[in-house]
């Protein structure tokens, strides 16, 4: 390892030997972060990005495997504004997603019906863990915090009610009740979810949050 830099600055590498993992430098750069509000967004060795797959393996080698270490920040409010503003736009995508599937099962088509229905949970659940997340980075008390009128502990135990009408219906293998909730009943809740989304994204980007 010859060079280490944070946000373009260089980073002190003092006391770190070759054979250290590059955890232990991550752990130097998160440390030497000035600002409260900021968290590390990247790791870049020898100028590739560190994904999510890779970081865990790339965590325990040794930093002499690399010559170059760049660490990127961010804001973690701008970071929770992004996430929460794509989960609201995903949960848009769903209501089309959730009328196919509908027409699908209604039409015969269960393979792909569930498919549709399939998708569409995945997204769910990725903007659930979104507004957990935002709760955690942020360290917000999420059963105080009201959002678009209700508590936000609130918003977060509707998925779970209406995943389990869901999968009532689908194990009883009841295609009609499904295909009702789907039809009848999943706009009125998405577009709740989409709204408080937005909302919450409003309330952090004006709050000023610092954790």
């Amino acid at each position: 390892m010859d060079y280490a830099f944070l946000d373009g600055k260089p980073l002190s590498i003092d006391g770190i030997e070759g054979d250290a993992q590059v955890c232990t430098l991550v752990e130097r750069a998160k440390t030497t972060i000035e600002s409260s509000d900021s968290i590390l967004l990247e790791v870049i060795c020898d100028g590739e990005v560190v994904d999510a797959a890779q970081l865990e393996t790339t965590l325990i080698e040794p930093v002499s495997k690399y010559s170059r270490f760049e660490f990127v920040t961010g804001s973690r409010r701008a970071v929770v504004v992004d996430s929460l503003t794509a989960s609201a736009r995903s949960i848009g995508d769903t209501f089309e997603l959730v009328h196919e599937a509908a027409e699908q099962l209604n039409a015969g088509g269960v393979a792909q019906g569930m498919q549709r229905l399939i998708d569409c949970v995945d997204i769910w659940s990725q903007a659930h863990e979104a507004m957990i997340s935002s709760g955690q980075l942020l360290e917000l008390d999420l059963e105080e915090l009201v959002i678009a009128d209700k508590h936000v502990f609130e918003w977060l135990r509707e998925p779970a009610t209406k995943l389990r009408e869901i999968r009532d219906a689908i194990e009883s293998r009841d295609h009609v009740m499904l295909v009702d909730i789907l039809r009848y009943e999943m706009d009125e809740f998405l577009e709740g979810w989409k709204k408080m989304l937005e909302a919450y994204a409003e309330y952090v980007r004006r709050s000023g949050i610092a954790a």
